[in-house]
């Protein structure tokens, strides 16, 4: 009896293997198409871009860039130069508030555009980057931030002594 109970479940286990390669082969020919579709972009992996506040480092926000290239740019040789343009957008946030004067949780992304396409130049050559999107942007911290408000800090009733 176990014989045959082996050999179904061999059979179902190499029609599901059989299943899932032809499905991943499927994905694998749909991808160039759709990376067409989008056009000559390079994605950048995400970049902690450091939020400093009165000369003190209060938080970082998490930002993914995507780069439009021109048409006739090379992405695979933009790829490896892809730390020194992570690199630009993290000193451009200690040269630069790049955050919004009354928010410590997000950058401004029209003031980060401008900055970055600028730093890109000498990274990429003129004209290769045409613009550029913030895909996302994630504060790592979000309570505990100073007041930006411009009033004095008071101090905590809770006995703790913090203010």
């Amino acid at each position: 009896m176990r014989h045959p109970l082996l050999a179904a479940a061999l059979c179902l286990t190499l029609t599901a293997a059989g299943a899932v390669t032809r499905s991943s082969q499927v994905d694998a020919a749909e991808k160039p198409a759709a990376k067409a579709a989008e056009g000559n972009n390079l994605d950048l992996a995400i970049v902690g871009v450091p939020i400093v506040f009165h000369g003190k480092l209060v938080n970082y926000v998490m930002v993914r860039l995507r780069l439009k290239l021109t048409p006739g740019a090379d992405p695979h040789r933009l790829q490896d130069k892809e730390p020194y343009f992570r690199e630009a957008l993290v000193k451009l946030g200690y040269q630069t508030p790049l955050n919004p004067p009354k928010d410590l949780t997000k950058v401004d992304e029209h003031l980060l555009i401008s900055k970055m396409m600028a730093a890109c130049v000498p990274i990429a050559g003129p004209g290769t980057v045409i613009g550029i999107e913030v895909s996302s942007q994630q504060p790592q911290t979000r309570f505990g931030l100073p007041d930006v408000s411009g009033k004095p800090a008071t101090p905590r009733t809770d006995g703790s002594g913090a203010y």
